[in-house]
């Protein structure tokens, strides 16, 4: 049986262009140099899997450093990118694999081929790894993707060390972009019923984020970050004073644990967030995450609040939204099979959860609810077979009997093959909020009325 390093292996190794060239992909994961001395006798050393991995990316993936060591002697080219412009380097880099980075360096890659490895580098916070990367012929101002050099993230992320290093190394402080945060919604155009980015490369970077909510008041917005640089999971807040908003920062919360997820309920007294922070004074980090709120005093935040047992489980508990009459929904159980949960809150408290039930509810992982202000229907992100995808954003309505509709996909307005989640609303109701390959979308939530008259 094989023994995968790790999970990006794995796929690596699923991903082929045919039988022949899975066995080749299968004695580098396997790091089997005998079997892979005999087929390369048969087989180009340069072959590539259907999305352009070359064989030096599938030995950085299954961490096969002897099997990288046999590729480079027998002359292969280290500076092979993928369909992405992904070089091995560059998944070296993105695997903080240090001793595959030596051995690339080693050969004498490119650091200027492909995708480029220095803004990863800065993403994740790595001063010593970025100083192995940039030589005399490094391009320190390289433009990504998003139109950002290097630079441009150390100063956004506040990494005064990089960014130090990186201007010592000639890099131009005019290419990094300024922009006019001034009027409603952090002043964004406002979107049609087509789904657009929101505030690119303000809020919507090269990190992850996802799960956004506005205060009451539309003057705070809050959502996730999830990079090595922010505890792999920060509340970021921008506030607006006057007609201005303040560029994103860490949110006021106590402590240095992962919290995620943030919702600010409607009369703006609350946030409720997830949080692997312990539950209990003097207990260690809790290996799931638990659901915690603080409550507002003044322009702060107070002390963090567990949920309780009637909410939180051994299971890690998500995302929790609440209606404006109290009532909370999350999701809990186990990560394959996840379900949304409901909890109202009575005497002070929240009381026992209760599955939300088989209308919405399936045997699949269903995670991330949005229930309505008014609770007449709920979003939520489901991996259930017939999506278009990955996970899909689901809708179902709520019944004048209080039962709900068959969950239906949101469609191709919404979803796609790349994943959608973490769905919220504008504080006025007027926007729809989700996120879809690490970026925060927004659309005119008329869609969602749509939705229902074609029910």
């Amino acid at each position: 049986m094989i023994r995968f390093r790790s999970l990006m292996g794995l796929l690596f190794l699923l991903i082929s262009l045919s039988i022949n060239a899975q066995t080749v992909q299968r004695a580098v994961c396997e790091g089997n140099l005998t079997q892979l001395d005999s087929l390369l006798t048969s087989t180009d050393i340069h072959i590539k899997d259907k999305i352009g991995r070359s064989l030096a990316h599938y030995a950085i993936a299954c961490r096969q450093e002897k099997v990288m060591d046999f590729l480079i002697e027998r002359g292969m080219d280290v500076n092979m990118t993928d369909d992405k412009g992904y070089t091995p380097l560059f998944v070296a880099v993105q695997f903080g694999n240090d001793k595959m980075i030596d051995k690339l360096i080693g050969a004498n890659v490119d650091i200027n081929k492909g995708v480029s490895s220095l803004h990863r580098a800065v993403l994740r916070d790595n001063l010593k790894l970025l100083k192995r990367l940039v030589n005399e012929k490094t391009d320190v101002d390289v433009l990504n993707d998003r139109g950002n050099t290097p630079l441009t993230i150390a100063m956004r992320q506040g990494s005064d060390e990089i960014a130090a290093f990186l201007i010592s190394r000639g890099a131009d402080k005019s290419k990094i972009p300024t922009y006019e945060l001034k009027g409603d919604f952090l002043g964004q155009t406002r979107p049609g019923l087509k789904p657009e980015i929101f505030a690119p490369n303000v809020v919507s970077t090269e990190d992850f984020t996802h799960s956004a909510t506005f205060t009451p008041d539309g003057k705070e917005f809050y959502y996730t970050v999830e990079s090595r640089k922010y505890n792999r999971g920060t509340i970021m807040v921008s506030r607006r004073e006057g007609d201005q908003w303040s560029i994103p920062e860490p949110a006021d919360i106590e402590g240095e644990y992962r919290e995620i997820d943030p919702f600010v309920t409607a009369d703006g007294s609350t946030l409720l967030y997830s949080s692997n922070r312990p539950a209990k004074e003097g207990d260690s980090i809790l290996r799931n995450i638990d659901l915690w709120m603080v409550k507002r005093k003044g322009k702060k935040w107070g002390t963090p609040i567990h949920l309780g047992a009637e909410v939180n489980t051994a299971h890690a508990e998500w995302f929790p939204t609440v209606s404006k009459k109290g009532t909370l929904f999350f999701s809990t159980g186990p990560d394959r099979s996840s379900n949304i949960y409901y909890s109202e809150f009575k005497n002070g408290k929240y009381q026992k959860a209760i599955p939300l039930g088989d209308s919405v509810n399936s045997e699949h992982r269903d995670y991330d609810p949005l229930i309505a202000p008014d609770e007449s229907y709920v979003i939520f992100s489901s991996r259930r077979p017939g999506g278009m995808g990955g996970s899909d954003l689901y809708i179902s309505f709520k019944n004048e009997d209080g039962s709900w509709t068959k969950a239906k996909n949101m469609g191709s307005e919404i979803n796609t093959t790349g994943g959608e989640f973490a769905p919220g609303l504008s504080h006025d109701g007027k926007y729809f909020f989700f996120t879809r390959r690490g970026d925060i979308y927004w659309v005119d939530a008329k869609i969602i009325q749509n939705l229902r008259i074609k029910i």
